[in-house]
Formats: C-alpha cells, sequence, structure tokens
C-alpha cells in the first residue's frame, strides 16, 4: 500500500455487531485504528475517502456482497481478505485470502501480519488472549 500511517487504521465489515465490536476491541488493543461498517454502503464510503493500511471483509453483510468495496480496495492498492462461512463467487476474487469461520484470533493476526507491518506502538495487553478463541458470527450458516 502506498498510502501509510503511523497508527495503521483497518476496515472491518462485519455485520454481526456482537463479532464487529470484538474485532474493533482486539484490532484497537493490538495497536491498529478500526473503522467498522455493518452496511456495504458505509464500508464502499469508508473504502473511498479514508486511508487504510488493511481490511477484513466479511462476503455477506445483510444480504448483500461486499465485492462493490472489496473491488474499490484493490483500485487503491489496498490489502483485504475475507473473513466469512461463505465460497467467494466472484471471479475476480477468487486469488484472495478466505479466513473460514469460526477463525480464531491468531488466525486473525497471522493473516493481517501477511498484508502489514505491525502498529507501531501497540496497545499493552493486560490478560492472555486464548489461542483458541473463536469468532463467528451467530448469523453464518457454516
Amino acid at each position: 500500500m502506498n498510502e501509510r500511517q503511523a497508527t495503521p487504521r483497518i476496515l472491518v465489515m462485519e455485520d454481526s455487531i456482537a463479532l464487529a465490536m470484538l474485532l474493533n476491541e482486539v484490532l484497537t488493543r493490538m495497536g491498529y485504528a478500526v473503522a467498522v461498517a455493518t452496511r456495504v454502503a458505509d464500508g464502499l464510503d469508508i473504502a473511498r475517502s479514508e486511508l487504510l493500511a488493511a481490511a477484513v471483509l466479511d462476503i455477506n453483510i445483510a444480504g448483500e456482497r461486499v465485492y462493490a468495496v472489496a473491488a474499490e480496495l484493490a483500485r487503491r492498492d489496498i490489502p483485504f481478505l475475507f473473513a466469512s462461512g461463505y465460497e467467494v463467487v466472484d471471479p475476480a476474487f477468487s486469488s484472495c485470502e478466505i479466513l473460514r469461520k469460526p477463525y480464531s484470533i491468531k488466525h486473525l493476526v497471522k493473516s493481517l501480519g501477511r498484508m502489514i507491518p505491525a502498529p507501531l506502538a501497540p496497545a499493552p495487553i493486560t490478560h492472555r488472549e486464548p489461542d483458541a478463541l473463536i469468532l463467528a458470527s451467530e448469523a453464518d450458516p457454516c
């Protein structure tokens, strides 16, 4: 990505409010700034206008696919991954990484680490995170 900042900002698109809040908390404690979108239109606005380091996109947001957001991120050369129980249907994104739900924080961190460097000044984590903490939406059928 050509646009960098001191605190990397990550777009999280997730329609499960509980999961979005958990991802926001985890990523913030890791030292990232987080922009959460629970609607495709909001995610597209953020993808078009904000300085982002990366994005984590649920493929299905309230019945709507996020491919327009993914296309905008790709156009801006912003790395992203899909985090979903769904397969990528659009052939334009068949080579993109998919973090399958349910997934662990460990796998999320590893995937983000392949896309962007760790934050410069991560926030201290005051308790040990369980390695097996699973992130999954209750509404996700998979």
